[in-house]
């Protein structure tokens, strides 16, 4: 039988906390080439101080959560609340659609910066 350990915790913080509380000072983690190991134990504690740095920066229950990488290799944060859908109404006056040329301008400035189809370009 197999045992779906995703209606047991629920959620992956939930899962974290169980697995410090069970196994607390063992390896979790460990990357010989960056020379970095964590217990489970640490990766609870990580856990909660993102969780605390979330609520400073007014992320809520239900937001989702997302890491870009930058053309400089640096990562920014990104909450993403509702859909497009949840936009409507919101435009004061007649919004005029945007032209062909527009759209080719808006994808040639994206590509200009290392995008390419929505994800970074490889080879940096």
């Amino acid at each position: 039988m197999t045992i779906r350990h995703d209606l047991e915790f629920v959620s992956i913080p939930r899962m974290v906390l169980a697995s410090a509380e069970r196994f607390g000072a063992a390896e979790a983690i460990v990357d010989l080439d960056a020379g970095l190991r964590c217990s489970f134990a640490d990766v609870a504690a990580r856990m909660i101080e993102s969780v605390r740095a979330g609520v400073a920066f007014g992320i809520e229950p239900g937001d989702r959560v997302v890491f870009v990488e930058q053309t400089d290799g640096s990562f920014t944060l990104r909450v993403r609340r509702g859909t497009l859908a949840d936009l409507r109404g919101l435009l004061a006056g007649k919004v005029e659609p945007a032209s062909d040329k527009q759209i080719k301008d808006w994808i040639n400035e994206a590509r200009s910066r290392g995008f390419s189809s929505g994800t970074k370009k490889h080879g940096r």
